[in-house]
């Protein structure tokens, strides 16, 4: 027992050395020369942030399908307190929340003129909102917030990541169809922004090669995924991932969004993917690239080590009511607790163990004396769809 502990403690130890190299990327030069900024960077570092919205809603929300975008307005305070007003145009956005939410997510185009005319750099013009999704007040807002706080672990992992600002958002229809709605909101800065502020581009094309993709990065996108349970993603179909190649021609590195199917939201409407074997949304099933396992093992040590600090931080999200906070507290520990085996023991073949699904150290030693015994084929008992 003291021997693995020591092992743990060195294993953190040399991981959080590791991984503070995490942050590839650099400012680009341009930017960072010209000492502009964004509307992105305007709007965030608050807490939260309170807006209106002002748009013909029924439009909005009635004619979905649409690719044509509505004329709106912006408002919000600045850091004095003054009543700022954008034009912007809006547009729903998305493709099965925009298909089934009561309310489809956003897309913000602020005028690159307007933006040019404040100083702001205007080629970051777009913003992705968030909406609360359903009308159930109550549910609509405890799973954004569960989102919002999602994308706050990652930031916490890896500046390779999407920066978010949560807003209070009041929606008001310009033609006096429907009443006021207020609901929380998220809003997530440019993908050019973004890529720009990692040091390279969007990479738009699918079917990347494995090796065409940052190992450590991958490994850290993939075990964040398998923490908070989501298998909808995938970066062979860039679905709810983005590829930003560096503009040295490096690596590409991953970049995950969209989470509302993660167990650890745990929303209504979320399906299981049935294809993969998984039977419930809490599912867990490792969907990274198992090409490299000590890249796989890095990222366990670094997750490990980094096991107080997202715990913490979703215990004190006090905007979330506490039965959901501990609901989400309950759900990381189960993720903790079975790799804990894994983190420790190194001997443990941790490509074979995250082929099965929920993988516990009890069904790997099973599946190992059934291997063993000539009982099944090397690849029986495992859930994963190749």
């Amino acid at each position: 027992m003291v021997t693995h502990k020591r092992l743990l403690l060195a294993l953190i130890c040399l991981n959080v050395l590791l991984t503070a190299k995490v942050a590839i990327a650099a400012p680009p030069q341009g930017i960072e020369n010209e000492g502009k900024k964004s509307i992105f960077d305007v709007l965030s570092g608050t807490e939260i942030l309170d807006i209106t919205i002002k748009t013909d809603l029924n439009n909005l929300i009635e004619n979905r399908r649409t690719e044509e975008f509505l004329e709106a307005t912006f408002e919000y305070e600045d850091a004095t307190g003054k009543k700022i007003t954008r034009p912007i145009e809006v547009q729903p956005r998305g493709k099965f929340r925009r298909r089934i939410c009561d309310f489809p997510p956003v897309k913000i185009k602020f005028s690159k003129g307007d933006l040019e005319s404040l100083g702001l750099i205007k080629k970051f013009n777009d913003l992705k909102l968030v909406t609360h999704c359903i009308d159930d007040k109550l549910v609509g807002n405890e799973n954004l917030l569960k989102e919002y706080l999602i994308y706050q672990l990652y930031n916490e992992l890896t500046p390779n990541s999407y920066r978010v600002q949560l807003i209070k958002i009041t929606y008001e229809d310009t033609k006096g169809n429907l009443g006021k709605i207020k609901r929380y909101g998220i809003l997530i800065e440019d993908t050019d922004e973004m890529a720009a502020r990692l040091g390279g581009v969007e990479y738009e094309t699918m079917n990347v090669s494995t090796d065409s993709i940052s190992v450590k990065d991958e490994a850290i996108t993939a075990l964040f995924q398998y923490m908070i349970g989501n298998a909808d993603w995938s970066t062979v179909m860039l679905r709810n991932v983005k590829l930003i190649l560096p503009e040295n021609k490096d690596k590409m590195i991953p970049v995950p969004y969209d989470f509302d199917f993660a167990g650890l939201i745990n929303t209504s409407y979320a399906i299981p993917q049935g294809d993969l074997g998984l039977a419930s949304i809490r599912d867990r099933l490792y969907l990274g690239n198992k090409t490299d396992a000590d890249a796989m093992r890095d990222a366990l040590g670094y997750f490990y080590a980094k096991k107080t600090i997202l715990l913490d931080m979703v215990k004190n999200f006090k905007m979330l009511s506490s039965d959901f906070r501990d609901d989400m507290v309950a759900y990381l520990e189960t993720f903790y607790n079975a790799i804990k085996p894994v983190a420790i023991d190194s001997s443990i073949d941790i490509k074979a163990f995250f082929e099965l699904k929920n993988a516990n150290i009890e069904d790997f030693r099973a599946w190992e004396a059934l291997q063993k015994q000539g009982q099944v084929p090397s690849s029986s008992g495992r859930n994963r769809k190749i």
